[in-house]
């Protein structure tokens, strides 16, 4: 069984990405992270943390994106 205590820091990409080339079912979800951090900074979304990347318990499989949204205040000009 494997175990992270997200109560100790904070979890960067980098050591998400390690996780996932260590013990996923799927190593090459790492490059699936790297995009999803890619779209997250596109879109404006700085409410992106670790504890949103979670693994499906079918054999440590990255889970489907969720809680993405735009957090950039949009102010229209008149």
């Amino acid at each position: 069984m494997i175990s992270f205590d997200f109560g100790l820091g904070s979890y960067t990409y980098g050591a998400l990405a390690e996780i996932i080339r260590h013990h996923g079912k799927n190593p090459e979800q790492a490059q699936e992270l790297y995009q999803r951090m890619v779209f997250n900074a596109l879109i404006g979304n700085v409410d992106d943390h670790a504890l949103l990347y979670t693994f499906a318990s079918n054999g440590w499989l990255l889970s489907p994106a969720y809680d993405v949204l735009s957090t950039l205040i949009f102010s229209p000009t008149s």
